[in-house]
């Protein structure tokens, strides 16, 4: 969908489920597993250290313009009470800011959907063919840790998809033949602190 909506599947549901219009989806039920498919967006796995619920999120560039991440943290915060800084957050292998070579037009959609001047620094970089490249690892990091999550609960794999397109499927490097990861999350019968 590559927006900001989030799906939740709630523990001891038991009407049947259809498959959600949404790029991330938070659940505290520990019979099912969730997930993303990603080719070079970042897959978001959230947990939360003190309550059995977890979140997993689709988070290319137009999610980071929505702020994709921080609606998973606010999602799992009001429907299973999570307090952000009991979160872990780990971001898998994405389009690196080696490869992020984007278009004037994708700079414009951050800037109007408000994000600061100092984080567009952040994120964008003049790319060697003067086109701006953007840094999708820290556009989520940040994002993240705006939305209450600690900076050391957040690991970032930093690995590009498309670097290493030869043992991940990257949409830049190989366009529609490219295949699909998957990122997956199931929550804990058990707290992971007393």
């Amino acid at each position: 969908m590559h927006g900001a909506s989030v799906a939740t599947a709630r523990n001891g549901t038991t009407s049947p489920w259809e498959t959600p219009e949404a790029d991330a989806i938070v659940s505290n039920d520990p019979h099912v597993a969730i997930g993303v498919r990603v080719a070079d967006c970042a897959p978001v796995l959230l947990a939360d250290r003190k309550r059995a619920a977890v979140g997993a999120v689709h988070a290319g560039w137009r999610g980071a313009v929505q702020s994709i991440v921080s609606e998973a943290v606010r999602a799992m915060q009001r429907e299973f009470g999570s307090d952000p800084g009991d979160l872990v957050a780990a971001i898998g292998p994405c389009l690196g800011p080696c490869c992020g070579e984007v278009g004037e037009e994708v700079v414009q959609a951050f800037q109007e959907a408000g994000h600061s001047v100092a984080a567009l620094e952040r994120w964008f970089s003049p790319g060697p063919q003067g086109r701006p490249m953007l840094d999708l690892w820290s556009a989520n990091v940040d994002q993240l840790a705006a939305a209450g999550v600690l900076r050391e609960n957040i690991h970032a794999a930093e690995l590009c998809t498309k670097t290493h397109a030869a043992i991940m499927h990257s949409y830049r490097a190989s366009g529609k033949a490219a295949g699909r990861m998957l990122a997956a999350i199931r929550p804990s019968t058990f707290s992971l602190h007393p």
